[in-house]
């Protein structure tokens, strides 16, 4: 089984998921791509978390993998 991911944004960007949401490997996980970079899902999954880290200034996504 997979482990849990974790996928940090660069807070320019904006999360374009919320908990609870399904999301496919190869997903984006931002409303835009103002940096020119795409943050995409390694995994098929269900979104845990998605909460901003200020010291980063990044949000932090975390992925848990589909049960098979």
């Amino acid at each position: 089984m997979t482990a849990r991911c974790v996928i940090r944004i660069d807070a320019t960007e904006s999360p374009a998921v919320r908990v609870g949401d399904s999301v496919r490997k190869g997903q984006n996980l931002c409303a835009g791509t103002k940096l020119g970079v795409s943050y995409v899902s390694p995994i098929d999954g269900v979104v845990q978390e998605v909460r901003f880290d200020p010291a980063q200034h990044e949000f932090v996504i975390s992925v848990s993998p589909e049960k098979e």
